[in-house]
C-alpha cells in the first residue's frame, strides 16, 4: 500500500498530530454477524468451519494476551512494520470498511494468557479507540481454555451453528 516511507508518514500524521480529535471520527467496523460475507480469511466463519465468533471486553484481552513485540501502550511506536499495519487499519475503518475480528488461542508458552493467530495490530487500535468490547474467532477445540482465561468471553450469536442446519 506504501511505496515509501514519507507516505506513510503523512498517512499517520493526522492520528499521531492531536490523535484524540482524528481517534474520535474513526469507528472499528468487523466482520462478523449480518457481515460475515465481508470476512478476508473465511476459515474463520463459523457457518463453515469449527470457529466461533465471541466478544470479548477490550480492556481484559489487552491485559491477558501475550502481543510477542508489539507494545500495546502507544499506538505509534518506531517499528515501522507495526506502523504501517496500524494506518491501515485506521485508513480502512476511516473509510467505513470491514476487518476480520482477531483470532486468538491459549499462549503456548504462557498458560495465564491468550496468544493471536492473527490481528495483534486490530487488537491494539481497538483499544486506542476505546472500543469497550470486540468480536474475536476462537476455534471450538480451544474454547474451554479460552474462556478460563478471559471471563467476559461471551458468544455473538448464542444459537450454534449446528442448530441452523
Amino acid at each position: 500500500m506504501y511505496e515509501d516511507n514519507s507516505e506513510l508518514i503523512e498517512n499517520l500524521n493526522p492520528f499521531k498530530n492531536g490523535q484524540s480529535q482524528h481517534l474520535k471520527l474513526v469507528k472499528a467496523k468487523w466482520a462478523y454477524g449480518i457481515n460475515i460475507n465481508e470476512l478476508y480469511n473465511k476459515t474463520i466463519n463459523p457457518a463453515i468451519s469449527d470457529c466461533e465468533i465471541y466478544f470479548v471486553k477490550t480492556k481484559e484481552l489487552i491485559r491477558k494476551s501475550d502481543f510477542l513485540k508489539v507494545t500495546s501502550q502507544t499506538l505509534f511506536d518506531r517499528n515501522e512494520t507495526s506502523m504501517k499495519r496500524m494506518s491501515e487499519i485506521l485508513e480502512r475503518w476511516k473509510k467505513e470498511l470491514f476487518i476480520d475480528p482477531p483470532t486468538i488461542y491459549p499462549c503456548p508458552f504462557d498458560n495465564t494468557r491468550v496468544a493471536f493467530e492473527d490481528g495483534r495490530h486490530r487488537t491494539i487500535v481497538a483499544y486506542h479507540l476505546n472500543e469497550l468490547v470486540i468480536p474475536v474467532a476462537v476455534d471450538n477445540t480451544h474454547f474451554y481454555k479460552v474462556k478460563s482465561l478471559l471471563t467476559s468471553l461471551e458468544m455473538v450469536n448464542l444459537q450454534k451453528k449446528r442448530n441452523n442446519h
